[in-house]
């Protein structure tokens, strides 16, 4: 494959109600090479982590429909990958909250662009346990034990528990 440029560009999910914020994170990020899908509420971000499936996740708290604490808990059960919190919230009990529902990192508002996508490329340089997530999801929906341990195996991904499907 000499002489074949790979343009790899790590997935980020924002999730966050101001739509003037969305836009500028997402021309930002791909000014520094992310690319970026953006939802505006819990629920959408669910759905967009769920069939994107991005690399990590930036996710507002105070949201409309499902807020950021309640929605890291939902997220946990699809991926593992890293969660950073960029809300106005940035009391000390606001972050400790945040880590402690699942957050991988808490940014408050207002932010420095360049200080959040380093904290991206931080989060993403993290080693990450392969698919050790999905034997859990797994065997806790109650798919049996040695199904789940086989599709591990295989390198296939649990979206539900009655259906394993071969990774895309």
């Amino acid at each position: 494959m000499d002489g074949v440029a790979v343009d790899y560009r790590p997935r980020v999910a924002v999730v966050d109600d101001e739509a003037h914020l969305r836009e500028v994170l997402e021309i930002g990020l791909a000014q520094e090479g992310f690319e970026v899908r953006t939802a505006a509420d819990g629920a959408a971000g669910l759905t967009l982590v769920r069939d994107w499936e991005p690399e990590c996740i930036i996710l507002d708290v105070m949201m409309p429909k499902i807020d950021g604490l309640a929605v890291i808990p939902m997220i946990r059960r699809l991926t593992q990958v890293p969660i950073i919190m960029l809300t106005a919230r940035g009391d000390v009990r606001d972050r400790i909250d945040g880590l402690q529902a699942g957050a991988d990192d808490y940014v408050s508002k207002p932010f420095d662009l360049g200080e959040l996508a380093a904290r991206l490329k931080s989060a993403l340089r993290r080693p990450m346990l392969k698919r050790v997530h999905n034997l859990r999801y797994a065997i806790s929906s109650s798919t049996s034990t040695r199904a789940a341990r086989g599709a591990v195996r295989a390198g296939c991904r649990c979206r539900r528990a009655s259906s394993i499907s071969s990774r895309r």
